[in-house]
């Protein structure tokens, strides 16, 4: 397993917490979800073969996240901003 923590820079309030848990609910590579609101961080554990692109593309989808995408070298990269 791995856990991976996201800086979700625009979560600020439980109902915000709740949409990211819904939509996360259905990826079964998710091992556990952790939140501190006030920190901005979601610390997800996830199966070795779950791919973090999933999760974060949800949290782009979402708008919770500030990004740019970088591809370089064949790879395509996402820095959080």
């Amino acid at each position: 397993m791995q856990k991976t923590i996201f800086n979700i820079t625009k979560m600020d309030c439980p109902s915000e917490e709740q949409l990211i848990r819904m939509k996360l609910q259905k990826f079964d590579e998710i091992k556990s979800l952790e939140f501190d609101i006030s920190a901005r961080k979601a610390s997800i554990t996830i199966w070795i073969f779950c791919s973090e692109l999933k999760i974060l593309r949800v949290f782009l989808r979402m708008s919770l996240m500030k990004f740019s995408a970088v591809f370089f070298l064949g790879v395509f990269i996402i820095i959080q901003i």
